[in-house]
């Protein structure tokens, strides 16, 4: 991936901005809001140039303000500063005082925390607004929220940059979005836990529960076989396990452990770089990286030992993401259907916690066709060499390649 970066002030740009101008300046409905006269209108075409930076989104948003009778165009100082400039005049003409925007506000809020857009059908029991009141006050600002299939979201990044204060100064029409986190989690929390799952409560409720820092329900979401098997029923387990290494990034029991493996991780990678590009400086005393010592027998019996005494959620976590790893592909293929998670989960180890969370989850009501007997279930031991078996492959094997952390 190497993407190209515009310079807005390049020739070529100001040249295309000059012809779509001069286009949407020869239209009926444009050329009968702008002077006769050839001066003025080069005036009026010069100055909007200027005032754009080169920004080609300034000029539509130039143009459609036009349409709009937005813009004056006999004061041409007047032409808004920048995008941020446009934003701001539409939004103080469209909001003579704060009270009447705060009734815009916690609608705009959830609209731009959303991940996908949602239909006023679908935003009405979040927002706690009827529908038909949230497409009125949608057609107000139908220029920077679009409508698309009956669902709206923001027209372009821009917007919901200047809303929220990354771009620029939001003033008073900036967005409280803590709030909005706020809102849409407990919102889906409550769904959750009535057991009323959808597609987007699967996709992205882990996302908004790290981002609204409630990190205990994010814990018990995850360590959840209802949201494991509603997330692979929908075919999301890679994703299930993205959520997993995102959540034990910013969990207190897991973070330090997760931050020291991506160190450790990232020196690997530049080591192996540099022993490929300059084997010579690399096997050097002074650039080598201490290679981890394995532990002996009795040291695995004593960790095995201290963790099915006492269960902590740093090791349930781990042991969570070691089942949904090594059986990632299989869970991707058959996780629609019923009953098949469960069935993995309870082969995949005759004791321990997880082993104990399989149990708690089904009771003793589990009669799954395809369960292993306790002779085939494999012992506890979370420090299994054997990571994953490669499964269904036929074809004959040409190359292995190692990776730089083994």
């Amino acid at each position: 991936y190497s993407p190209i970066e515009i310079d807005p002030s390049r020739l070529e740009n100001i040249r295309d901005i000059d012809t779509y101008l001069r286009n949407r300046f020869s239209e009926e409905n444009i050329r009968k809001k702008l002077p006769e006269n050839h001066e003025a209108l080069l005036e009026i075409k010069e100055a909007a140039i200027r005032k754009s930076e080169g920004n080609f989104l300034y000029i539509r948003q130039f143009v459609h303000a036009l349409e709009q009778n937005q813009i004056d165009v006999n004061d041409v100082s007047s032409f808004p500063d920048g995008l941020i400039g446009i934003y701001i005049t539409f939004f103080d003409r469209l909001f003579s005082g704060d009270v009447e925007y705060d009734e815009f506000r916690s609608l705009l809020e959830v609209i731009t925390c959303l991940k996908t857009p949602f239909s006023a059908k679908e935003l009405s029991p979040i927002v706690g607004m009827a529908e038909f009141e949230i497409r009125r006050k949608m057609e107000n600002l139908a220029a920077f929220f679009t409508e698309r299939d009956g669902s709206y979201s923001p027209y372009h990044k821009s917007i919901t940059d200047w809303l929220t204060g990354a771009v620029g100064k939001g003033g008073r029409y900036l967005l409280d979005m803590g709030r909005a986190r706020q809102v849409v989690c407990e919102y889906y929390l409550g769904r959750y836990k009535k057991g009323e799952f959808d597609a987007y409560l699967i996709r992205y409720l882990p996302q908004h529960l790290m981002e609204g820092e409630m990190l205990g329900e994010l814990s018990d979401l995850l360590l959840d076989f209802r949201f494991i098997i509603q997330k692979c029923r929908e075919g999301l387990v890679y994703d299930l396990i993205k959520d997993y290494r995102a959540a034990m990034e910013i969990l207190p029991d897991t973070c330090q452990s997760m931050k020291e493996e991506k160190e450790y991780l990232c020196r690997m990678e530049d080591y192996t770089r540099q022993l490929v590009a300059d084997p010579g400086h690399a096997s050097e005393a002074t650039s080598r990286i201490p290679s981890l010592v394995p532990w002996s027998d009795k040291q695995i019996e004593h960790r095995i030992k201290e963790m099915e005494q006492s269960i902590k959620v740093a090791d349930l976590f781990t042991l969570f993401l070691q089942f949904l790893d090594a059986q990632a592909h299989l869970l991707y293929r058959y996780g629609k259907l019923d009953g098949y998670v469960l069935q993995q989960a309870y082969n995949f180890a005759l004791r321990g916690p997880f082993a104990r969370a399989v149990d708690d989850y089904t009771g003793s009501s589990i009669s799954y066709k395809m369960l292993f007997t306790p002779q085939l279930r494999k012992p506890f031991n979370p420090f299994d060499p054997i990571v994953r078996i490669f499964q269904e492959h036929t074809e004959r094997v040409h190359g292995v390649s190692i990776t730089y952390d083994g």
